[in-house]
């Protein structure tokens, strides 16, 4: 093959196997990209052993005239490929009659086209078998079959590379003489219904005589049992649905807690030793105080998204996460969502950073973008010890009550849910209406998910969160220490290090002060609280500092109830209590959250508005919850 770089675009229908091949042919290595203007990710790689040849894997497509904004994004590419050798086409073995029709408009292109068949071992096991020979001869090009024999596969793919031609075919005899690409880019623009449907139906009499001879059935093979019947079911799905996003949840939430607190352990020794060290004070807390605990902010999510992303990674490749999406549809369409929205509203009771990410399988920006504003709504897991120690103040003079308690914390996260639905409804109204578009998803087979694909797909999520949102997270840890540690009375030299009252925040506190009085809260209620933006749970660890334990054992909750103002009366009365509780369901009071959202919307409008609104709505909500409760 040549020397110089060479570029080839890999095509198919969505859940054709396409990301499988790709990552096959580029040996795992490949980079992201996205697409000017959208968030849609492209991924682009070299032909592994040769990287002279490169290889951009296109969102997947039905057909040339697609009415999808994401899909055209593919069709561009193809009908402008000035810089691309070839094409690679992937077809999937199971339903090959119907991806013949977008097999046909491809090769009417008159590009070099190579085709793959992806899913043959699966055809077999439904009694299907597919000529590759006949096939070839009916498309006019090469056509290798992608299975077990993987190492077979890549030496016959890199041999029919160097031969790679245009098919001689001619699929629609009506357009023979004509350029077919002129024609598809005509259509786009000045859409003509009869000149799609013309083409549609002589390309569907095509595929159905090349199927006819090119594929055949042994009736005698019994198909595997169809879990749709169970996992479909209109009553049975959605109760499989919960049972399935509960133990997803369940291993996002409890196996990551070891690694987090291992995580934790780690980035408290290394503290310790820096603490022990010779260096100045000052610089002992920036390191610790600072850099460390913005630090471990960052890779103490981790695990979170590893484990997630392992999990919808598993749910993708395994053919249920499009079921999913179907059963759930009905339920969130109305409030301009779609079925899609649920798996990250469900992993952000673990965390809402990895699962303002999930929302990239969402198709339709507008439903993504209502998805990732209304996300914050449903309480995470950092915002349980605020939770916690707040309910427990409620009930600290009284006789143990733990199964009201469970239902106090089981009622905020049915609010929270509630509150989305409410939220994304207003959203829905107030967000410009894209034309309306049709729910079209394309149901896979099930099958054992590739173990490489899965890693490859956790991993590239845990980068993006690293590069990207973690430097953002660390930047504003270091400047919310700085603002914890000094105050505007150090002035000169040798002077000791503030405590948090005389520091930039306690100030803050204190100005801000009469503005939460209302809310029943007082100064160092209002550090706290500032302080929590860098992550809900810093809440707790502030409330410790500004109520220290002296020579007493006493737990924090009692400190707390006897905590009193300068005329005596309770700090934390029930009204405050349950003012706290509504204001920390409602404010996104979590840096690494709003750090993400500007990542994925790329555009620091948004998270400063979402900032701003549920703010206002924690001050208003947390207000009449005081009053009521006084």
């Amino acid at each position: 093959m040549p020397d110089k770089i060479q570029q080839l675009y890999l095509i198919g229908f969505p859940n054709s196997g396409k990301t499988t091949v790709f990552n096959f042919l580029t040996g795992l290595h490949q980079k992201t990209g996205n697409y000017n203007g959208v968030t849609l990710e492209h991924f682009d790689g070299t032909l592994k052993n040769n990287p002279a040849m490169a290889i951009r894997d296109l969102p997947g497509i039905y057909n040339l005239f697609t009415k999808e904004p994401e899909e055209r994004i593919t069709v561009d590419a193809l009908l402008h490929s000035n810089t691309a050798t070839g094409f690679i086409l992937v077809l999937d073995a199971l339903q090959l009659e119907r991806q013949l029709l977008l097999a046909t408009q491809i090769l009417d292109l008159k590009k070099p086209t190579l085709i793959v068949l992806n899913k043959v071992e699966w055809a077999q096991k439904h009694g299907i078998e597919i000529n590759t020979a006949s096939l070839s001869h009916h498309l006019g090009v090469k056509c290798l079959n992608f299975g077990r024999q993987e190492s077979a596969f890549y030496q016959n793919f890199t041999e029919a590379l160097e031969s790679i031609e245009f098919s001689k075919n001619v699929f629609n005899p009506k357009w023979k003489d004509l350029d077919y690409a002129t024609l598809v880019q005509k259509q786009i623009l000045y859409p003509e219904p009869e000149f799609e449907s013309e083409d549609k139906r002589s390309r569907i009499q095509t595929a159905r005589y090349i199927t006819g001879r090119a594929q055949s059935r042994n009736s005698a093979i019994k198909t595997p049992f169809d879990l749709d019947r169970i996992l479909m079911h209109p009553i049975g799905g959605l109760f499989g649905f919960f049972i399935i996003m509960g133990l997803m949840f369940q291993c996002v939430f409890w196996i990551a807690a070891y690694p987090m607190s291992w995580i934790e352990g780690m980035f408290s020794a290394v503290s310790a030793l820096i603490n022990e060290s010779a260096m100045l004070d000052t610089w002992k807390s920036f390191w610790t105080d600072g850099i460390m605990n913005g630090l471990c902010g960052v890779f103490m999510f981790v695990p979170q998204i590893a484990i997630l992303f392992a999990c919808i990674a598993f749910l993708e490749e395994s053919g249920y996460m499009t079921r999913a999406a179907i059963i759930m549809d009905r339920v969130f369409r109305p409030f301009g969502l779609n079925g899609k929205s649920m798996i990250p509203f469900i992993s952000s009771t673990a965390c809402a950073v990895p699962s303002v990410l999930a929302t990239r399988t969402i198709a339709s920006w507008r439903e993504r973008l209502i998805s990732i504003l209304t996300l914050p709504l449903m309480s995470c897991s950092a915002r349980l010890p605020v939770y916690t120690i707040l309910i427990e103040l409620l009930f600290i003079h009284e006789p143990a009550k733990p199964l009201l308690k469970g239902l106090i914390l089981l009622a905020i996260y049915l609010a929270g849910f509630l509150s989305i639905l409410m939220i994304a409804g207003l959203l829905n109204r107030i967000i410009p209406k894209a034309k309306k578009r049709l729910f079209v998803i394309e149901l896979p087979l099930y099958q054992w998910p590739r173990w490489q694909d899965m890693t490859q797909s956790m991993w590239r999520k845990v980068k993006i969160f690293l590069k990207d949102a973690g430097i953002i997270i660390l930047c504003l840890s270091v400047v919310l220490w700085y603002l914890g540690h000094h105050g505007p009375e150090l002035k000169t030299l040798n002077k000791q290090p503030v405590s948090i009252e005389t520091s930039y925040l306690g100030h803050a506190g204190k100005f801000i002060e009469p503005a939460i009085a209302p809310l029943g809260y007082d100064w160092k209620i209002g550090i706290a609280l500032l302080s929590s933006f860098a992550a809900r749970e810093v809440f707790v660890g502030t409330l410790s500092t500004l109520y220290p334990n002296g020579d007493s054992n006493k737990r924090l909750t009692i400190r707390l109830a006897e905590e009193r103002h300068s005329n005596g009366n309770k700090v934390y009365t029930s009204a405050t209590c349950w003012s706290l509780i509504v204001f920390y369901a409602f404010a996104l009071q979590c840096m690494s959250t709003l750090a993400v959202v500007y990542r994925e919307t790329g555009s620091w409008v948004y998270p400063t508005l979402q900032w701003l609104g549920y703010a206002l709505m924690a001050y208003l909500f947390s207000w009449l919850t005081y009053q009521v409760c006084l």
